[in-house]
Protein backbone atom coordinates (compact mmCIF):
# COMPACT_ATOMS: atom_id res chain seq x y z
CA UNK A 1 0.00 0.00 0.00
CA UNK A 2 1.52 3.44 -1.32
CA UNK A 3 1.71 5.63 1.91
CA UNK A 4 -0.53 9.00 0.93
CA UNK A 5 1.18 12.82 1.73
CA UNK A 6 -1.03 14.48 3.90
CA UNK A 7 -2.42 17.81 2.38
CA UNK A 8 -1.78 21.09 4.55
CA UNK A 9 -5.29 20.18 5.99
CA UNK A 10 -4.11 17.01 6.43
CA UNK A 11 -1.15 18.52 8.24
CA UNK A 12 -3.39 20.92 10.78
CA UNK A 13 -5.47 18.43 11.27
CA UNK A 14 -2.67 16.15 12.75
CA UNK A 15 -1.26 18.94 14.64
CA UNK A 16 -4.52 19.76 16.29
CA UNK A 17 -4.53 16.39 17.55
CA UNK A 18 -0.65 16.24 18.63
CA UNK A 19 -1.07 19.84 20.08
CA UNK A 20 -4.59 18.36 22.12
CA UNK A 21 -2.25 14.99 23.25
CA UNK A 22 0.96 16.80 24.08
CA UNK A 23 -0.82 19.86 25.75
CA UNK A 24 -3.55 17.83 27.99
CA UNK A 25 0.08 17.12 30.40
CA UNK A 26 -0.12 20.74 31.21
CA UNK A 27 -3.64 21.75 31.01
CA UNK A 28 -4.63 21.92 34.58
CA UNK A 29 -1.49 24.74 35.65
CA UNK A 30 -1.65 26.69 31.72
CA UNK A 31 -5.65 27.13 32.33
CA UNK A 32 -5.62 28.01 36.31
CA UNK A 33 -2.66 30.00 35.25
CA UNK A 34 -4.00 31.70 32.12
CA UNK A 35 -7.36 32.13 33.49
CA UNK A 36 -6.61 33.96 36.48
CA UNK A 37 -4.31 36.61 34.52
CA UNK A 38 -7.71 36.32 31.88
CA UNK A 39 -10.14 36.51 34.19
CA UNK A 40 -12.95 37.55 31.78
CA UNK A 41 -11.95 34.84 29.00
CA UNK A 42 -11.30 32.05 31.16
CA UNK A 43 -14.09 29.43 30.43
CA UNK A 44 -12.74 29.51 26.70
CA UNK A 45 -9.13 29.12 27.93
CA UNK A 46 -10.07 25.73 29.95
CA UNK A 47 -12.52 24.31 26.77
CA UNK A 48 -8.96 25.26 24.43
CA UNK A 49 -9.00 21.55 23.84
CA UNK A 50 -12.74 21.08 23.58
CA UNK A 51 -12.70 23.77 20.85
CA UNK A 52 -9.84 21.94 19.07
CA UNK A 53 -12.21 18.86 19.05
CA UNK A 54 -14.59 20.49 17.42
CA UNK A 55 -12.48 21.68 14.93
CA UNK A 56 -10.69 18.67 14.29
CA UNK A 57 -13.80 16.91 13.70
CA UNK A 58 -14.73 18.84 10.97
CA UNK A 59 -11.22 18.36 9.57
CA UNK A 60 -12.15 14.37 9.65
CA UNK A 61 -14.78 14.85 7.81
CA UNK A 62 -13.38 16.68 5.28
CA UNK A 63 -10.54 14.71 4.94
CA UNK A 64 -12.82 11.05 4.83
CA UNK A 65 -14.68 13.32 2.00
CA UNK A 66 -11.58 14.56 0.40
CA UNK A 67 -9.89 10.54 0.33
CA UNK A 68 -12.80 8.76 -0.42
CA UNK A 69 -12.37 7.28 3.23
CA UNK A 70 -16.15 6.85 5.14
CA UNK A 71 -15.25 3.20 5.56
CA UNK A 72 -13.33 3.83 8.51
CA UNK A 73 -16.71 4.94 10.22
CA UNK A 74 -18.26 1.85 8.82
CA UNK A 75 -15.74 -0.47 11.27
CA UNK A 76 -16.52 -2.19 14.48
CA UNK A 77 -14.91 0.19 16.62
CA UNK A 78 -16.31 3.24 14.99
CA UNK A 79 -19.97 1.96 15.69
CA UNK A 80 -19.33 1.64 19.37
CA UNK A 81 -18.19 5.18 19.40
CA UNK A 82 -21.23 6.01 17.42
CA UNK A 83 -23.49 4.21 19.61
CA UNK A 84 -21.71 5.39 22.74
CA UNK A 85 -22.11 8.69 21.74
CA UNK A 86 -25.92 8.02 20.87
CA UNK A 87 -26.80 6.67 24.39
CA UNK A 88 -25.42 10.06 25.95
CA UNK A 89 -28.17 11.67 23.49
CA UNK A 90 -30.61 9.42 24.89
CA UNK A 91 -30.05 10.12 28.50
CA UNK A 92 -30.61 13.39 27.95
CA UNK A 93 -33.98 13.07 27.21
CA UNK A 94 -34.78 10.02 29.45
CA UNK A 95 -33.63 12.52 32.59
CA UNK A 96 -33.35 15.92 31.29
CA UNK A 97 -31.79 19.11 32.92
CA UNK A 98 -31.24 22.28 31.75
CA UNK A 99 -29.86 23.45 28.45
CA UNK A 100 -26.41 24.79 29.79
CA UNK A 101 -25.82 21.39 32.48
CA UNK A 102 -26.72 18.74 29.13
CA UNK A 103 -23.90 20.62 27.22
CA UNK A 104 -21.08 20.76 29.74
CA UNK A 105 -22.09 17.14 30.42
CA UNK A 106 -21.74 15.94 27.17
CA UNK A 107 -18.45 17.33 26.82
CA UNK A 108 -17.35 16.28 29.88
CA UNK A 109 -18.54 12.63 28.75
CA UNK A 110 -18.01 12.59 25.03
CA UNK A 111 -14.85 14.61 24.90
CA UNK A 112 -12.11 11.39 25.30
CA UNK A 113 -14.39 8.91 23.00
CA UNK A 114 -14.08 11.88 20.48
CA UNK A 115 -10.35 11.96 20.95
CA UNK A 116 -10.17 8.49 20.70
CA UNK A 117 -12.25 8.50 17.03
CA UNK A 118 -10.33 11.30 15.83
CA UNK A 119 -7.06 9.57 16.69
CA UNK A 120 -8.47 6.13 14.90
CA UNK A 121 -9.47 8.32 11.63
CA UNK A 122 -6.31 9.74 11.72
CA UNK A 123 -4.00 6.87 11.87
CA UNK A 124 -5.95 5.29 9.16
CA UNK A 125 -5.77 8.31 6.87
CA UNK A 126 -2.20 9.19 7.89
CA UNK A 127 -0.42 6.09 9.34
CA UNK A 128 3.13 7.23 8.91
CA UNK A 129 2.18 9.77 11.76
CA UNK A 130 2.20 6.92 14.23
CA UNK A 131 5.66 7.29 15.43
CA UNK A 132 4.89 10.93 16.43
CA UNK A 133 2.37 10.28 18.31
CA UNK A 134 4.29 7.35 20.18
CA UNK A 135 6.62 10.20 20.96
CA UNK A 136 4.80 12.58 22.10
CA UNK A 137 2.80 10.14 24.22
CA UNK A 138 6.11 9.32 25.79
CA UNK A 139 7.62 13.23 26.36
CA UNK A 140 4.43 13.53 27.95
CA UNK A 141 4.74 10.84 30.06
CA UNK A 142 8.11 11.84 31.18
CA UNK A 143 6.71 15.46 31.93
CA UNK A 144 4.32 13.91 34.55
CA UNK A 145 6.85 11.36 36.13
CA UNK A 146 8.80 14.39 36.68
CA UNK A 147 5.99 16.31 38.06
CA UNK A 148 5.47 13.06 40.57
Amino acid sequence: MKTKIPSVLGKIYVMILVTIFGGIVLHAPMSVGLGVLFPQVSLVIKAWKEILLIIAGILAIILMHQNRRFDILRRPIMIAVGLFGLWHLILLFWQPTGLLSAIAGLIIDLRYILFFGLMYIAMNLYPDYKRLFVKVGLIGALVVLIFG
